[in-house]
């Protein structure tokens, strides 16, 4: 016991009468406070892992259907085409099958971060003819328009490239400013 003239307030001081136990007031908005600078702290991280794995999603989702355009134009035994739309920031998948012609049309709208197509990020050399022509596979699987897609956030802080060479393979790199040059993820 501490040495105060008046042991019932010493032994009552910032508790609840009658013994029962539990938090003051005074605890629970010390708590809160903290709590709530940790998610003040916590949110902005947050936000840059969510924009910077939208963007990995977007690139995974192009790359898919570069691959699935190719595999339906060696399935079909015809052409299939992925265009490429940077007004509007949308990529359409056209083929055709036994039933006729087909069309997917797919956006960057739903994803995080500004995800977009660029034509000559800055500093990265010339503009990219293949998003205004579009890729096309032949039925054999070469790419008949081979070229590069570049995809980046709306401030070009990552900036993704997709290289399809003539033999219809797809690769990624992504580049690196500090050492300025591309290297593969």
């Amino acid at each position: 016991m501490t040495n105060c003239k008046h042991p019932r307030i010493s032994e009552s001081f910032g508790r609840p009468k009658g013994g029962t136990g539990g938090f003051t007031l005074i605890e629970l908005m010390i708590t809160i406070t903290v709590l709530a600078i940790l998610v003040a702290i916590g949110v902005p991280g947050i936000r840059t892992i969510l924009d910077s794995l939208s963007g990995n999603r977007a690139v995974n989702e192009i790359v898919s259907e570069l691959h699935n355009a190719r595999m339906l134009a060696i399935r079909y035994g015809r052409p299939s085409q992925v265009g490429f739309d940077t007004a509007t920031n949308q990529y359409t998948l056209k083929w055709k099958d036994t039933t006729g012609d087909q069309t997917r049309v797919s956006d960057f709208q739903r994803f995080r971060g500004g995800v977009k197509f660029e034509p000559n990020p800055p500093g990265l050399g010339g503009p990219s003819p293949v998003l205004a022509a579009g890729i096309v596979f032949s039925p054999q699987g070469f790419a008949t328009t081979p070229g590069d897609i570049y995809i980046t956030d709306q401030d070009n802080s990552k900036v993704i490239r997709i290289q399809i060479a003539y033999s219809g393979a797809i690769s990624e790199m992504r580049w690196v400013a500090a050492s300025n040059q591309w290297t593969y993820d």
